[in-house]
Order: structure tokens, then sequence, then C-alpha cells
């Protein structure tokens, strides 16, 4: 199951409105093409967690982008824990939630 398949899955299963709202909101973003540069220069992303950033935020799977770039899917994972590390969030709710902000201001 991919990202978009997730948030789709969870926003059927939300039962407040912030929730539902912010699931909206992710998947309306992830629709829209990305300029992730500001990302990657901020926080210093190298560029291989970089290219994983941009594969995320158009909502494929860990597996997806694994055999997009030729990867394992463990070294995938390790690359999004840097990208959360680097950036100073969690969890993929928290890193969309701060691509989502920056893509509204």
């Amino acid at each position: 199951m991919n990202l978009r398949d997730r948030i789709s899955l969870y926003l059927s299963m939300a039962r407040d409105n912030d929730t539902r709202s912010l699931l909206r909101d992710v998947l309306r973003y992830m629709d829209q093409p990305h300029d992730l540069d500001w990302v990657r220069d901020k926080f210093g992303l190298s560029p291989a967690e970089f290219n994983v950033l941009t594969l995320l935020a158009e909502g494929k799977s860990r597996q997806a982008i694994a055999e997009q770039l030729g990867n394992s899917v463990g070294t995938i994972a390790v690359q999004i824990s840097s990208i959360y590390r680097r950036v100073g969030v969690g969890n993929m709710t928290e890193l969309m939630a701060l691509l989502l902000r920056r893509s509204a201001a």
C-alpha cells in the first residue's frame, strides 16, 4: 500500500474535522508540483536524501522508492530517518505538515 492509499484509508476512518482537513491537505499537496530545494538548502540534505524526499512528496512508498532508485528498502528507511533527524521531525505526518505549511506560505 502506498502513502496515498494509506492517507485515503486514514481519511475514511478519521472522526474529527481537524484530522480530516489535514489529510485532505496532504492529498492535495501530493497532487501539486513540488519545489523542495528550500528543504535541501535549509537542512543540508544529501543528494540521496533529496531524491528520497522528492519521491516521498509524490506519495511513493518505501518499496516503490527502493525499486525506482535501485536500493534496498532498508537503505531507504535509513535515508528517511536521516531526513527526519535533519529536518527536526519525528515521523511522516510531521514531515508532510512541514511541507504543507511551507507550500501554503
